[in-house]
């Protein structure tokens, strides 16, 4: 046993069905079902499942060794709007599987940046997320979840309920004054993730219900845990932005605008949402 294992970040996603696992410097390392990981009958809250599932899971990928651990730091794909003490679920759950650090990021603005979004600036995206067992329409400016909407996914994706989600999203971003975000929904259209993404029809059938362009993201299924996977790979200057700011989302804001200002040149811009927490 080689008891000095060079210790390794790692980001997780686990959905109702599947968790994925990527890891630094590889890429996505596991895509299992949770049944094939874990007995779920067996576990008495979320808090047990979701710890058994996060061990299990880096036992697969070999970043657990028996008396040893070579993971460094987690990054959590979280669902959005959960409260202090789910997320504290989250996170207790990762460092009993041997995290160090744990991170949080809310799954939509994952799924965003996996499908190559521009989140950081002013122009809304919008994604629909259609994963095993809910159905997520949300709407994403600088960098922030400006409107989300939830339903529970039924066997078949219906294109009629897709549709009412997103015309739900827009009537949010319409109540807040935020018509402008309206105006970019309708030039640039829908993204649609997750695994019911690739529902046959189901482009064109939105489509044309909704009369907005509408297209799939390269791996669908994939979105949240390679948008994971990116923001994972700028751990260090979130872990920095982290101590000076009260939550890990102000912190994971902070961090998409620092990449924007590197990618995109939007150096005023960030200057200006940045200076608002370092005031």
């Amino acid at each position: 046993m080689n008891l000095f294992l060079k210790r390794t970040d790692f980001a997780l996603d686990i959905g109702s069905t599947h968790v994925r696992v990527f890891e630094a410097d590889k890429g996505v390392v596991l895509d299992a079902s949770i049944e094939d990981l874990v007995d779920e009958a067996t576990f008495r809250d979320r808090g047990e499942r979701l710890a058994a599932v996060c061990r299990t899971a880096f036992v697969r990928v070999g970043a657990r060794r028996r008396f040893v651990s070579r993971i460094k730091r987690v990054l959590l794909s979280v669902p959005s709007g959960i409260g202090e003490v789910e997320k504290r679920v989250y996170e207790d759950a990762a460092r009993s599987a041997g995290a160090s650090v744990v991170f949080l990021i809310e799954s939509p603005m994952a799924a965003a940046i996996g499908a190559g979004c521009e989140v950081s600036n002013a122009k809304a995206t919008t994604v629909v997320d259609i994963g095993a067992s809910h159905i997520q329409a949300v709407v994403i400016s600088l960098a922030g979840i400006v409107a989300v909407r939830e339903t529970a996914r039924t066997e078949n994706v219906s294109p009629d309920r897709l549709a009412d989600l997103v015309r739900t999203v827009i009537s949010d971003c319409l109540a807040k004054g935020r018509y402008n975000l309206v105006d970019d929904i309708a030039r640039c259209g829908i993204v649609l993730t997750g695994g019911g993404a690739q529902t046959p029809g189901i482009t064109d059938a939105l489509q044309t219900a909704l009369n907005l362009p509408v297209r799939i993201a390269d791996d669908p299924q994939l979105a949240v845990i390679k948008g994971a996977g990116v923001v994972l790979g700028q751990l260090d200057v979130l872990r920095r932005s982290r101590a000076k700011t009260p939550t890990n989302w102000t912190a994971l804001l902070i961090f998409v605008l620092i990449i924007a200002f590197v990618s995109n040149s939007l150096g005023k811009l960030i200057k200006g949402v940045i200076g608002l927490f370092t005031r």
